[in-house]
């Protein structure tokens, strides 16, 4: 149990599983439920109370509160997701009033655009100053931190990390059959209808490989289905763990993706990774043992990655298999709660 004389409190936009669960890791490292605010996630998750208990505080989105309405007193130190939430702005001004210290939790990742470029400067001189320091993802985001006027020892890494207790590799690579998998939202940002043309492009050439689609969305009428094209509803995490299990590649072609949960929940699972390049997390745990990427979200430029990664052999995926292991082991709920002690 590690001493901690401060109250602290986080607050997280759109509470998701996996955020609790990083957040009970950190609990039980102080040895404290510090009090935890949080707005639902769009897609309602059961039983997010019974993994934070009475620390969770649920707030709706939008509504703007004082600490003495929310019954919680005024924090020495406030951690807080998103840098444009009316919800938590007000909470993080009152704590700097009282000399507290704010802590950002920022997902962006280095695009190098003009919006963000523009963005950089108005954040550097009217927006820097509202936080003691800044808590993001991984690598990308950190260059971005660094542009909008954190000092290195002002960045940590490692918000974001999927459960390993679930997510886990618990079946060897050369017992897998020749499956790749897709797990998302089914819209146009994440690419999936040039994931699947890639894909039937590639069934002649490659007839021993199948595609499983998992998720739900405004494409899923549009996805054509036959022996070689599954596609699956929602699932929960145990079941897409199982079924990541059973695959050899995870694919994800979006067009945007500031880091991307599933890729990591992916390489818990031992997967080989065919990545649009431009993904976030793409920095953390993608490398020349374990992965394929491709430059733009276009049939041609997925079919031929996916060719290449078709053509690996045996000891390719086996040692692609071992470098998602030891890149996934940077992020999770262990790594949050070290990062939080920092």
């Amino acid at each position: 149990m590690v001493e901690f004389d401060k109250n602290l409190i986080i607050a997280w936009n759109g509470l998701s599983a996996y955020a609790a669960n990083l957040i009970r890791e950190g609990q039980l490292l102080f040895g404290v439920d510090f009090p935890v605010l949080a707005t639902r996630p769009d897609v309602p998750i059961q039983g997010m109370e019974s993994i934070l208990g009475n620390s969770l505080v649920w707030i709706e989105p939008g509504v703007v509160h004082t600490w003495s309405e929310l019954g919680v007193g005024v924090p020495d130190v406030f951690i807080h997701s998103g840098w444009d939430y009316p919800h938590f702005i007000s909470l993080a001004d009152e704590v700097r009033a009282k000399r507290g210290k704010v802590i950002g939790m920022f997902d962006n990742c280095w695009k190098l655009n003009l919006r963000q470029l523009l963005g950089g400067i108005y954040f550097r001189f009217f927006m820097r100053r509202k936080y003691t320091a800044v808590w993001v993802p991984g690598r990308s985001a950190s260059k971005l931190a660094r542009y909008i006027g954190f000092k290195e020892d002002h960045i940590y890494q490692g918000v974001y990390g999927s459960d390993q207790r679930i997510f886990k590799c618990s079946t060897p690579m050369n017992q897998r059959p020749k499956r790749i998998v897709f797990v998302g939202r089914l819209n146009h940002r994440k690419g999936v209808l040039e994931l699947v043309e890639a894909f039937s492009r590639c069934c002649d050439l490659y007839p021993d490989w199948e595609l499983c689609i998992i998720g739900n969305g405004e494409l899923i009428e549009q996805i054509e289905t036959n022996d070689k094209v599954k596609c699956l509803p929602f699932m929960q995490p145990e079941q897409v763990a199982e079924l990541m299990n059973e695959s050899r590649v995870f694919a994800l072609a979006s067009r945007e993706e500031h880091w991307g949960l599933v890729v990591h929940e992916a390489a818990l699972c031992g997967c080989a990774l065919l990545l649009q390049s431009r993904i976030g997390s793409v920095e953390d745990l993608a490398n020349e043992q374990n992965a394929e990427l491709f430059e733009q979200t276009s049939p041609g430029a997925i079919e031929a990655a996916m060719q290449r990664i078709m053509e690996w052999d045996e000891e390719a995926y086996r040692s692609a298999s071992i470098s998602s292991l030891e890149v996934s082991k940077f992020f999770g709920p262990t790594v949050w709660a070290n990062q939080l002690e920092k």
